[in-house]
């Protein structure tokens, strides 16, 4: 591995190919360039002329910046796609950017030391390592809505609500009219600093009143192609329309498609899916745990049920898919994501694996209907034990969530658990890996023996004082926390770099878990974080008047 280097940046010095270079070893280091990371390019550049002038070439950084963005998950129209719009300065800059932000962090942070070195005052935030946003601006007041930053930190995904004043009477009406709108935040870096315009816009009606769609909704994102992202919602339809069924609760998907051209551009279509998917829920599950996007495909985990809903072929999988193995019934904490080619569920006791194409998919047509009712339980071709060695009051109050992976992760998956021990809360991150075999490849193996065909490691174990911290899991993807307002006179977001640990024995948590304290966190200021991405550096957070800020950490 080439050491980076601090040199200064490459500029277009030349745009012509070394004389002296074969075109056989220009496609070599072309290939050789674009398999390093980026830094490592940028330090290769500066070995020699030949190869300075050979890698500050504009084709050669545009196709370095976009293998860093399928190896990082970054959507592909972050950046400018023309020599008119980013010159090779800039396209340098971007393919650096998700490096940036993890050498930022761990520069300003403390160093690794024991927590019970650390000073009452370093403990009690007072002296702590901070970064100064190199801008920030508010914009939009901020209702009932969901918010969302696609991979790369450029697109703003919102579905705003009606406000709810005190002269309405919310519930009086049936339907509600939601607004999705994608708004452009500007290229992650640039110097020109505009207000976010609004590049694609679309209401849509809800069946159901309002206050029930903004206390019970949920909303993910994915990105499907290098030119395309898919926005899903789930919300409840309204209980007038199935009062012959008061022990069910009603639900409703729908898909919304994301695409722009293929040169680029900042003007996309916007289209809502002609299919959706109406499910039907027993009222004690009547909770949507969480939404995966992996490709063409959306799940859906309620307590006890898994839907896989594929709107392009109009078809779908149901099963009920609990804790397997478990002493006891436990799904309330379960989680479900996909890979390529398998579906899997994280439980507290358990971890079990389904080969899709084993699975029966129906025909769902336009809309779908899902009765969890007459849904069966189907055991996993693959279970393994979890490998937590927690009490059983921890246990109870684990949480897991699924970290974003790249579009072309195939057959892995990363998730968080986070937990209590000894006082304090940890984010453990695990890696699961399925064997690349072809769909169907799992039936008939043989349960007993699932580590021949899964591998789970542990990544990395962080642990932070929970007396301080108010952790959302869902932020800990972007490796952001919060302090609460009412223990430190106002709430401060902190961003940390996961403790690295080499391929550890998964049985040497706990011993892990006690080397490691809080020294890599830096504060990022007194903010209310709703979103971030760490490949940009770029934060969305709430002001005390409920305005949208966009606060950017990296220049």
């Amino acid at each position: 591995m080439i050491t980076v280097a601090a040199s200064p940046e490459p500029s277009t010095r030349s745009e012509s190919v070394p004389t002296t270079s074969s075109g056989l070893l220009e496609d070599i280091w072309g290939e050789i360039a674009v398999q390093l990371s980026a830094s490592d390019a940028l330090s290769l550049s500066q070995t020699c002329t030949e190869l300075y002038s050979f890698l500050s070439r504009w084709d050669l950084w545009a196709r370095i910046l976009r293998a860093v963005c399928r190896r990082h998950g970054v959507f592909l129209p972050t950046y400018p796609a023309s020599k008119s719009e980013i010159t090779v300065d800039q396209l340098v800059r971007a393919a650096l950017r998700p490096e940036r932000w993890h050498r930022l962090v761990r520069k300003r942070a403390a160093p690794f030391a024991p927590w019970d070195d650390y000073s009452s005052m370093r403990r009690n935030f007072d002296d702590h390592p901070a970064i100064t946003p190199t801008f920030e601006g508010a914009f939009s007041h901020m209702s009932h809505c969901w918010l969302h930053l696609i991979p790369g930190g450029r697109f703003l995904v919102l579905i705003d609500l009606p406000t709810i004043t005190g002269i309405i009477d919310v519930d009086e009406a049936e339907t509600t009219t939601a607004i999705l709108s994608i708004r452009d935040l500007g290229v992650p870096g640039s110097t020109e600093h505009r207000a976010p315009s609004i590049v694609a816009s679309q209401p849509f009606d809800i069946a159901c009143t309002l206050i029930p769609i903004a206390q019970s909704s949920q909303s993910a994102v994915g990105i499907v192609s290098g030119s395309l992202f898919r926005v899903v919602m789930v919300h409840p339809l309204t209980a007038q329309s199935h009062a012959n069924s008061p022990n069910l609760s009603h639900w409703r998907v729908i898909a919304f498609d994301v695409e722009f051209s293929a040169n680029g551009g900042n003007s996309p279509s916007l289209k809502r899916h002609r299919s959706s998917v109406t499910i039907d829920t027993v009222r004690g599950n009547a909770r949507v745990v969480n939404i995966c996007l992996q490709g063409n495909l959306v799940l859906l985990r309620f307590s006890g049920l898994v839907v896989v809903w594929d709107p392009d072929m109009m078809k779908y999988i149901s099963l009920k898919a609990h804790d397997w193995n478990a002493r006891r019934y436990l799904s309330v904490g379960c989680v479900s994501m996909l890979t390529s080619h398998h579906l899997v569920s994280i439980g507290v006791e358990t971890l079990g694996v389904w080969d899709i194409s084993s699975l029966c998919w129906i025909d769902g047509g336009l809309v779908a209907h899902i009765d969890e009712a007459s849904t069966q339980a189907v055991p996993p071709d693959m279970v393994i034990s979890g490998p937590w060695k927690l009490n059983r009051k921890a246990l109870n109050r684990i949480e897991f969530s699924q970290v974003p992976c790249p579009v072309d992760s195939d057959n892995r998956v990363y998730f968080d658990a986070h937990y209590k021990q000894g006082g304090d809360g940890i984010i453990a991150r695990y890696q699961l890996d399925v064997a690349p075999l072809a769909p169907g490849s799992l039936i008939g193996l043989p349960i007993a023996e699932p580590e021949a065909r899964l591998s789970l490691t542990l990544v990395s174990a962080t642990r932070f004082p929970t007396s301080k911290f108010s952790t959302n899991v869902e932020l800990a993807h972007g490796r952001l926390c919060h302090v609460r307002k009412h223990e430190v006179g106002g709430q401060r977001a902190y961003a940390y770099v996961p403790s690295s640990i080499p391929s550890p024995p998964l049985t040497a948590l706990g011993k892990l878990v006690e080397e490691t304290a809080l020294t890599t966190y830096v504060c990022l200021g007194t903010r209310a974080p709703q979103a971030f991405c760490a490949l940009s550096g770029r934060m969305i957070c709430k002001t005390l008047g409920e305005d949208v800020k966009v606060v950017e950490y990296l220049s």
